[in-house]
């Protein structure tokens, strides 16, 4: 999306007044990536919307309270917090953090890949990988990630050629790993 927007309806208090359709422009956060802002000044709660402009968009959500939403093909979620990106750690968090994952080989030719996740703390991850189309092909709940580098072996032999996202997401971080398989 080159200029995202953000509608919202019924907002608390109800003077509050939001943008026609399709919404107000949201800023570019400076140095994130593909990371976009809007803040609702003095709002509780509102439904909204995240939008291109040309008919791409989220569902209808709710927030009442302050938060993230990462909104893509493969992900659609909440979290408390964005990363800071001049740290690579969560702004809620103390210290440097880098917490990061790749696919190798990219492109899979073979039966596996290794899902290699670097973390800078013991945590519980869950791996979902979503096909180009956002559907959920394969999910790996509750495995165990230590402080380091773990390698997490994927059997793809079963996954048809195309492109994929592996999802890696702990209590405090999502994420994605963009891959294709040609085997």
């Amino acid at each position: 999306w080159t200029q995202p927007k953000v509608y919202c309806w019924s907002a608390v208090p109800a003077t509050y007044t939001c943008a026609a359709w399709p919404g107000a422009n949201m800023a570019k956060v400076t140095n994130c990536g593909n990371w976009w802002s809007y803040t609702f000044s003095g709002v509780s709660s509102t439904n909204l919307i995240f939008n291109s402009g040309t008919g791409i968009q989220s569902t209808d959500l709710n927030r009442s309270a302050s938060g993230t939403y990462n909104y893509s093909w493969a992900t659609k979620v909440w979290a408390n917090s964005m990363p800071n990106c001049a740290t690579g750690k969560n702004s809620n968090e103390p210290g440097v953090y880098k917490f990061n994952a790749a696919i190798v080989p990219n492109p899979v030719v073979s039966q596996t890949a290794i899902l290699k996740i670097e973390s800078p703390l013991s945590n519980e991850a869950e791996i979902r990988i979503v096909d180009s189309k956002g559907v959920t092909i394969k999910t790996l709940k509750k495995l165990k990630i230590d402080q380091g580098i773990n390698m997490v072996p994927l059997d793809i032999q079963l996954m048809a050629k195309g492109a994929y996202v592996a999802i890696v997401q702990t209590r405090n971080d999502i994420l994605q790993v963009k891959f294709i398989v040609m085997k």
